[in-house]
């Protein structure tokens, strides 16, 4: 339950009720039990970590929305104790961990409550994204559903300023999702995260700026976000780099050479085998079609050496 659950935090931004609500209504279609009060508390962790950045804060918010008798809650309380009289070192806690709520009591292909504890785990100990999201994947486990849950909680009360650029630039803003519907499939982070605020504003009947708005049909890189590339990427990144400057993707070329060229694109589709790992078995509609029309604004200045032919 909690592993899926965290746009329901994002769409309720400190309301921790209703983030709760809808994160166990929506883990009630696969699960049930502990599942749902670990979708109800990651949900609300999210939500109230828009208010604070203070750990103990967010877990008591977050606790408060499940019943204080359930399995869950008892792995919390339990991490939280063993927290407070041993605060130095992680592994001690994994220790206890396995120990005590290990995958041994709790069979299954993949249990929430030892994974629970991991989450916990990885928020006390490390208290940045960085070190939470790392504790969470050296632990163990279910390692990149813990360290995708801490990581919104703690991106969320750090702002962009906790995601260090050595995390964030290798992504260069894709996002390849394995859902059942194709044309949801193919994203980039920038213009997710505006889905997101144009969602959350009409669940909450606020209202919805133009900036927001996508029209039907269309994709639209405007570079406006901090950082953004929206998924551009070159061919060439011996020769060429991407950053984003003022609100502008500025494609830097370096020392280049005759016959060196260089290609600046955006893939618009993808196939199961260009992936490593697609276990999940992900379907792909593509985002552009013949008979779109693509159009740029872009301005080339030279610094040195020879002249550079842009085609």
């Amino acid at each position: 339950g909690q592993i899926f659950i965290d746009t329901w935090g994002f769409l309720f931004p400190d309301d921790c009720e209703k983030a709760a609500d809808h994160a166990r209504m929506a883990a009630s279609v696969s699960h049930d039990g502990d599942g749902l009060e670990g979708a109800a508390f990651i949900a609300a962790a999210i939500a109230k970590a828009f208010a604070t950045d203070d750990i103990d804060a967010i877990l008591d918010a977050a606790c408060a929305q499940i019943r204080s008798d359930c399995t869950y809650a008892k792995a919390v309380g339990a991490v939280r104790n063993f927290h407070r009289e041993h605060p130095d070192n992680w592994r001690d806690c994994l220790a206890y961990l396995q120990k005590n709520w290990g995958y041994d009591r709790y069979p299954g292909v993949c249990h929430i409550i030892p994974n629970a504890g991991v989450c916990i785990m990885a928020l006390l100990y490390g208290r940045t994204l960085s070190r939470a999201v790392e504790i969470a994947t050296m632990a163990g486990w279910d390692t990149d559903c813990n360290a995708g849950n801490v990581g919104s909680i703690l991106g969320v009360a750090g702002n962009l300023a906790a995601v260090e650029e050595h995390y964030r630039a290798p992504l260069q803003d894709i996002l390849v999702l394995s859902g059942i519907s194709g044309y949801l499939n193919i994203m980039d982070i920038p213009s997710y995260c505006k889905e997101l605020v144009a969602l959350s504003l009409k669940v909450r009947n606020l209202p919805v700026g133009q900036e927001l708005l996508q029209k039907e049909g269309e994709i639209n890189f405007d570079f406006s976000l901090p950082g953004s590339i929206h998924g551009f990427r070159v061919s060439n990144p011996n020769a060429c780099s991407l950053r984003n400057e003022h609100g502008e993707l500025t494609m830097l070329y370096d020392r280049m050479v005759r016959p060196q060229a260089c290609r600046l694109y955006y893939k618009p589709f993808y196939r199961r085998s260009d992936f490593d790992d697609e276990r999940y078995m992900p379907v792909f509609s593509p985002t552009v079609y013949p008979g779109q029309t693509v159009s740029l604004r872009y301005r080339l200045e030279k610094f040195s050496g020879e002249s550079v032919l842009i085609s």
